[in-house]
């Protein structure tokens, strides 16, 4: 700088290593910490299908009760943004007593506390309560399986269910 006839003119904002830079927000994803995470009996988000005029409050835990308030995420599964299988049941005389109506392509909107998250409906079937085969709580994809009585006589305890299935389409995905 000694030799030079006049000061140079330096771009201020190149190479300010104590500027601090604005580092992009990904909402794809959430950390595990950042979630709160529903306990047993509350109601921590809504499920939508429009498809089949279903708009009902989800609660976590499997207990009869619950289902008198909304539908229930079964405890021994995920919640949605895990990516694995989200199990969720419903009064066939309440909250889904529609859910026969949905058909393969509908939408389902599940609405939580941490996030919005969107499923595509891959198909139905009915049978047995017993039947194992019919949900896979294994998978190691997030994805989304919907329950209820099947009402074959009309009244009382039925030993049928319908199960609906649907795939991950968005929302954010939870990470450690």
């Amino acid at each position: 700088l000694v030799f030079m006839q006049s000061a140079p003119n330096f771009d201020r904002e190149a190479a300010n290593i104590y500027k601090e830079q604005a580092v992009p927000v990904d909402t794809d994803t959430l950390r595990r910490e950042s979630v709160v995470f529903p306990t047993d009996g509350e109601i921590f988000g809504q499920i939508l299908i429009p498809s089949a005029g279903i708009d009902a409050p989800m609660i976590y835990g499997d207990d009869i009760k619950n289902m008198k308030k909304g539908v229930e995420v079964y405890s021994g599964t995920y919640l949605p943004g895990q990516g694995r299988t989200v199990l969720i049941g419903g009064h066939t005389t309440t909250h889904f007593r529609t859910l026969k109506n949905v058909g393969t392509g509908d939408q389902i909107e599940v609405r939580t506390n941490y996030g919005t998250y969107t499923y595509e409906v891959t198909g139905s079937k009915t049978t047995r309560y017993d039947d194992t085969a019919a949900y896979d709580l294994t998978k190691n994809e997030d994805n989304l399986i919907l329950y209820t009585c099947h009402r074959v006589a009309g009244v009382g305890a039925t030993p049928y269910r319908v199960f609906v299935y649907a795939k991950y389409v968005s929302g954010p995905k939870i990470v450690s």
